[in-house]
């Protein structure tokens, strides 16, 4: 248990001691979101070697990416990924977070999400790319004709403020049928909303 030392006046040398324990700290839950840009799954499949998949994004308010969804196997035993997933810009030639994975998902014909280490902040209306590598595995895709180029999501208490990503295939690769997801959280402009409601 630590202590603090306190002047007991201004005008005396004597100390008091409080315990830290008497102080409450009580962490902010942020609430977490998640975009959505494909309506259903496509028909054919895909054999996962090295591959690299990518899309452009960009969003009309500042948010931070939490994880990047991907579509998971066609059935269990094709669920073995190695996977890294990055956040990058436009140009695909600086990164500003990775996060890698390996292990077995059993998600079949589904979505599953691969977490960054820490959140990524992005500033509002500038294009950014959302990547992955995988080097095992088979997964499903998404249909493109079911593909949605912009997507509004609504946040913050009540669902009062909305979230408006506009998505492009990537410049340097033009496999666009993955990460149907992305999830992010609400950053200050939603956290001073939420508090003076």
């Amino acid at each position: 248990m630590a202590l603090i030392a306190l002047s007991s006046s201004k005008n005396s040398q004597k100390e008091k001691l409080i315990s830290t324990s008497d102080f409450v700290v009580r962490p902010r839950n942020v609430a977490r979101y998640c975009v959505n840009r494909f309506q259903k799954l496509g028909s054919w499949l895909n054999n996962y070697n090295k591959s690299r998949w990518a899309i452009r994004f960009k969003v009309d308010k500042e948010i931070s990416i939490v994880s990047l969804g991907l579509y998971g196997p066609p059935d269990t035993l094709m669920s073995k990924y190695h996977i890294k997933v990055e956040i990058l810009n436009e140009e695909m030639t600086d990164v500003l977070a990775a996060s890698e994975v390996n292990k077995d998902f059993k998600i079949v014909d589904g979505i599953f999400h691969v977490e960054f280490t820490s959140p990524v902040a992005v500033d509002p209306n500038v294009w950014y790319t959302a990547s992955f590598f995988i080097t095992k595995g088979h997964a499903t895709l998404g249909a493109s004709e079911s593909g949605k180029p912009s997507v509004l999501v609504s946040c913050g208490l009540n669902s009062q403020i909305p979230v408006t990503f506009e998505f492009l295939p990537a410049k340097a690769c033009n496999t666009d049928f993955q990460i149907p997801e992305i999830g992010f959280q609400q950053n200050k402009w939603n956290l001073q909303l939420e508090t003076t409601t």
